[in-house]
């Protein structure tokens, strides 16, 4: 807004000062005082019009208009060096100690930085002051630098906002910082997030009791947009194409079942249905997908799934997770590696060779050209007696 401002500001100081010196020099040959003070008028309303035009030139982004996204990703500097990670505490078990005959059910626990090839826990994240309770969800941009945060405080005022980290170049955190407009009671739950490749843009999927939705949040102004429909399953996971424009998602059905869609946010209007469509060649494949991430190259999708034999007495017996490399351009997926069960989330790197995924408290980092895997589980900077849910990781 300070940048259209100044646009505005400044054409209309060129066009006013032109006008002025151009009324001058009639002035001077007409010499009339009644005539000077008509030019002048003239002068004054023909700036009042070139402001209008100068105001119906500049494009005006309302709430309901999708921002029209930046065309150039964060660039990776080479192999991926940190990993953030971030996880939500849901209970402690813990004894209550003698001086009281209650404890908090959910203690902070802090961020960290890793060292993205040890695992080993590098710095803590500061909590920013007023938020009391914990940290979620983590995604990061393509040049393992940048990352957002989201974070939750405790009942019963509830709410969800969202966060930027950046990292210098020895993995130190800056302090936190907020993005405008994202602390609010009514964002509903979020599932996951997503920061765009060239980290102007925020995208989370949520739901409420009889609606989920994803909405786009420019990061610099806290501007929003929101597609939503009928809540029939929960909205898992979401990915950034290398454009800016799509964004890749998976969707449970009523029948539980996986299904990944790809939203166009450059749609206006809010009917996520609408205004998004299934990846094809998923239908025939006998695997419940959880989670996606895209390829840097916008070609293929990497993701996690369960495949589960149709027609199967058995398919639980034979199930099995996997991670799958997903062709856009048609053909079959294929299996890269063989995961545990369940849902895990997924970080693809910026270069596209190094994938992390988590499951439970455990990171696992996979390299795709060679297959080789390195698990490790870092410990939580918060209290030490705190039992956690799932761990999020993102470079």
């Amino acid at each position: 807004m300070v940048d259209i401002e100044n646009q505005l500001s400044a054409a209309i100081d060129d066009r006013v000062a032109g006008l002025v010196a151009a009324t001058d020099l009639a002035e001077r040959a007409r010499r009339g005082g009644r005539r000077r003070r008509r030019a002048h008028s003239l002068a004054v309303a023909a700036g009042a019009v070139i402001a209008i035009g100068a105001v119906a030139a500049i494009p005006m982004l309302t709430p309901s208009t999708p921002a029209a996204p930046a065309s150039r990703p964060l660039r990776p500097t080479g192999p991926p060096r940190f990993v953030v990670a971030a996880t939500t505490p849901v209970v402690n078990e813990a004894p209550a100690p003698s001086w009281t005959s209650a404890q908090p059910l959910h203690p902070a626990v802090r961020p960290v930085v890793l060292d993205a090839l040890t695992g080993r826990v590098l710095h803590p994240i500061s909590v920013p002051p007023g938020l009391s309770w914990s940290w979620s969800l983590v995604a990061a941009a393509p040049d393992d630098r940048t990352f957002v945060l989201s974070a939750r405080t405790a009942a019963p005022q509830t709410s969800f906002s969202f966060y930027r980290v950046h990292l210098d170049e020895d993995g130190r955190p800056s302090a936190p910082t907020l993005i405008p407009g994202s602390v609010s009671t009514r964002l509903g739950v979020p599932r996951s997030i997503a920061l765009s490749p060239d980290a102007t843009q925020l995208a989370y999927s949520s739901d409420a009791a009889d609606s989920r939705q994803i909405t786009i949040i420019d990061v610099a102004t806290g501007r929003r947009h929101a597609w939503s429909e009928p809540r029939n399953g929960l909205l898992w996971s979401a990915s950034w194409a290398p454009d800016g424009h799509r964004l890749a998602f998976t969707s449970e059905g009523q029948n539980g079942v996986m299904t990944v869609r790809i939203l166009d946010t450059t749609r206006p209007g809010s009917d996520l249905t609408a205004a998004s469509s299934p990846v094809p060649g998923l239908s025939s494949v006998h695997t419940n997908v959880w989670s996606v991430t895209y390829c840097p190259d916008g070609t293929c999708m990497i993701a996690n799934g369960v495949y589960l034999p149709t027609g199967s007495v058995a398919a639980v017996q034979v199930a099995y997770g996997q991670i799958l490399r997903i062709p856009l351009a048609g053909g079959s997926p294929v299996e890269l590696a063989r995961s545990g069960l369940g849902r895990m989330h997924l970080s693809l790197d910026g270069t596209g060779r190094y994938l992390i995924y988590t499951q439970g408290q455990s990171i696992t980092r996979l390299d795709l050209n060679t297959g080789q895997t390195r698990k490790f589980t870092p410990a939580p900077s918060g209290t030490p007696r705190a039992k956690t849910d799932a761990l999020y990781a993102a470079w």
